[in-house]
């Protein structure tokens, strides 16, 4: 099971489009991240969300600029949604039923285990992948984001192409991919 740098950039761009905004602000970055945390937990006094908040603003910002500020929100949002979720999922596989998070949840927050997950034997692996590659669209600071691994885990090395469209992969784009294909090819022919 894994993940990429940055789930966020392209999810944001759906729900959040305020963290586009030419203007945004470190303020702006918390209110984000306040109305995330009133949506997952709408029974949490006010003043442990906003604290929340703020310490996920310390977490996540490090560049005040726009570009930074883009970063931290994208980065957030996709922990949020997608990686925070798909680590609980894979420990949740690997026999540990509680994840906790210092910085989101003031306290533990425990992932359901779904029936089939319970009878399930063997090792988890988790990877977060951090190699850009280098046909990615989106900016240079975003790093790795949602679907960049698609590119290199399902062949593209091989066939120059990802579904029907051509692309050409650089060297290191290629190694990295030959790394991933293994594995997962590894992993569906002895589990």
């Amino acid at each position: 099971i894994g993940t990429c740098e940055n789930e966020g950039f392209m999810v944001a761009s759906m729900i959040v489009p305020t963290l586009f905004d030419p203007n945004i602000s470190v303020e702006t970055i918390e209110t984000i991240f306040k109305n995330e945390m009133m949506r997952r937990y709408p029974n949490l006094p006010s003043y442990m969300r906003d604290a929340q908040a703020r310490e996920a603003v310390r977490a996540y910002v490090q560049d005040t600029r726009v570009n930074g500020l883009i970063e931290a929100g994208s980065l957030f949002v996709g922990d949020s949604f997608v990686a925070w979720p798909t680590y609980a999922f894979a420990l949740s596989l690997s026999g540990k039923r509680t994840c906790t998070y210092s910085i989101y949840c003031p306290n533990s927050w425990s992932l359901p285990i779904p029936p089939l997950v319970e009878s399930l034997e063997g090792n988890t692996f988790y990877y977060e992948l951090k190699h850009r590659p280098s046909i990615s669209r989106r900016p240079d600071f975003i790093g790795t984001d949602h679907a960049d691994d698609l590119t290199l885990m399902t062949g593209a090395q091989h066939t120059g192409k990802l579904g029907l469209l051509p692309i050409e992969l650089s060297n290191e784009d290629k190694i990295v991919a030959d790394t991933m294909f293994n594995a997962w090819s590894n992993f569906a022919i002895f589990g």
